[in-house]
């Protein structure tokens, strides 16, 4: 895992994003997101399921519940 900082302005006052480089040998990845700050009504956290197309689902205000993934997991792949 390689992490990194997405700076937004010169300064950073508009916002930084983090992220990590991850090299995976199965799809689907499941990426657990979360948001923080001004959110302008946008979902603070939720899940991302990356397919091997490189398709991305985003599942938005998910509970971090191994039940509920399960359940979603069942449901994205049938």
């Amino acid at each position: 895992m390689i992490p990194y900082a997405e700076y937004e302005s010169p300064r950073g006052s508009l916002g930084i994003t983090s992220g990590a480089v991850v090299e995976v040998p199965t799809f689907p990845v499941w990426i657990r997101w979360e948001r923080t700050g001004r959110l302008y009504g946008n979902p603070g956290e939720g899940i991302a399921v990356v397919t091997e197309n490189l398709e991305v689902t985003d599942l938005e205000m998910v509970p971090d519940e191994l039940s509920e993934i399960a359940e979603l997991r069942e449901l994205i792949e049938s």
